[in-house]
């Protein structure tokens, strides 16, 4: 082909993408609000099926649509992202291989691919939040998600109080409709949602905006967490708290008065959710029996590389509350420097965010992803799509932040957290 036949072609592709830019891009902004608001509101998605499908599988794969969409109109994609996509279906497939040479049950392997594909939502999230006005509107989004789930924890517990529903049929009718999504505790009669994660981040993001609506909403999001009871909020917001202790723009004098009080409402709060949630004796001693089995199938080549995805111990041989543990379990050391790479990312476009200015939007993301990654070592959020898609929002909407402050590193994490 003649180089003015190529230059005839590209001009007509250049013509196609202007005319069916504005259409993909409005798309592309209704799919995210509504990607974001069902991630944020519905969980695992197990709550809305249609036939076979869930909706959350529907919403995924019009994700890998649409971003195949953007691509093949020569959008483009940061030069990070990239190679983060490259190394995970790299770690993916090794991690498949391993496991099946070390005879996976299909089902255990299926387990743990499945939540862990959640990560190719990131390109998409990259090409429909652009700008700082993109992440506001997918913080609002958090936000009334988590509102919803408030309000309709506050219903459930007036039903119950009030004995219009008794605690053996909501149990019945939540194990119909949300499957794993719902943990029971029978004796002390309490419910656990694996979405209300988001009402912590949504809480941490009230933190920082001003106005009396923002405060009041965050009392409430904050007072709706005795209700969940769960003592690893808790505790994993505690370690923020101390966290941006140190890294926030506070004088001496405040980082002091501040870390008391966040060390007094650890004090005197932690010990009440413990006796909240009852006797963990037995949860306890799971994990303390995980790390030892864990322990005792110790390799040289599972410490680098794992034993593969699919191979669980034998108190869990599926999933394991420790996440951190269960990704050395299962990916070794590589598998832990991926993820910690990763963080390492979300950490410098944090800090070239605040160094544009761009601190109120930054420190809770940042403390969001922190929070998340807090809460998996006690229970596994980071590894499946509830903890993922918050954490990938949060990161891409660093990476829009951090653009504003982009200057010349010769450090090999700074380049790829802005490129």
């Amino acid at each position: 082909m003649s180089s003015a036949a190529n230059l005839r072609m590209v001009s007509r592709n250049k013509r196609a993408n202007i005319v069916t830019q504005p259409l993909r891009t409005s798309i592309g902004r209704y799919l995210l609000y509504t990607v974001t608001f069902e991630a944020a509101l519905l969980g695992s998605g197990r709550m809305l099926e249609i036939g076979p499908v869930t909706v959350k599988m529907l919403l995924y794969a019009l994700t890998l649509l649409y971003t195949a969409w953007s691509l093949l109109a020569l959008e483009n994609l940061r030069r990070s992202t990239l190679l983060l996509l490259a190394s995970f279906g790299a770690l993916l497939s090794f991690g498949i291989a391993n496991g099946l040479t070390h005879s996976a049950d299909m089902q255990y392997l299926g387990s743990d691919v499945s939540p862990l594909i959640s990560f190719l939502v990131l390109p998409f999230y990259e090409l429909t939040i652009r700008t700082e006005r993109d992440v506001w509107t997918a913080i609002q989004i958090i936000v009334v998600a988590a509102l919803i789930m408030t309000a309709c924890y506050a219903t459930i517990a007036i039903c119950f109080l009030s004995q219009i529903v008794s605690f053996l049929t909501l149990y019945q009718w939540l194990v119909r409709v949300g499957g794993d999504d719902f943990i029971f505790e029978g004796e002390a009669s309490r419910l656990f949602y694996k979405g209300t994660l988001f009402i912590v981040i949504a809480f941490l993001f009230l933190l920082f905006r001003k106005g009396r609506w923002a405060r009041v909403a965050a009392f409430i999001l904050f007072m709706s967490l005795f209700a969940v009871g769960l003592r690893g909020f808790f505790l994993a917001l505690a370690i923020c708290g101390i966290l941006y202790v140190f890294i926030g723009p506070l004088s001496a004098t405040k980082k002091v008065s501040v870390g008391f009080v966040v060390l007094s409402l650890a004090v005197v709060l932690i010990p009440r959710v413990l006796a909240l949630s009852g006797d963990k004796t037995a949860s306890n001693s799971e994990r303390l029996t995980a790390i030892s089995e864990v322990s005792d199938r110790l390799t040289p080549s599972s410490i680098l590389v794992g034993n593969g995805l699919g191979i669980g111990v034998p108190i869990r041989p599926g999933h394991m509350e420790i996440i951190y543990l269960e990704i050395f379990h299962k990916q070794g050391l590589v598998g832990l420097l991926w993820w910690a790479t990763l963080i390492g990312i979300a950490v410098v476009r944090w800090k070239r965010a605040v160094g544009a200015g761009k601190g109120q939007l930054a420190y809770p993301l940042l403390l969001a992803i922190a929070f998340v990654c807090f809460e998996s070592a006690t229970n596994p959020f980071l590894n499946n799509p509830i903890g993922l898609y918050a954490f990938i929002i949060c990161y891409v909407a660093l990476g829009v932040l951090a653009r504003s402050n982009v200057g010349p590193s010769t450090n090999l994490v700074q380049n790829l957290a802005t490129t």
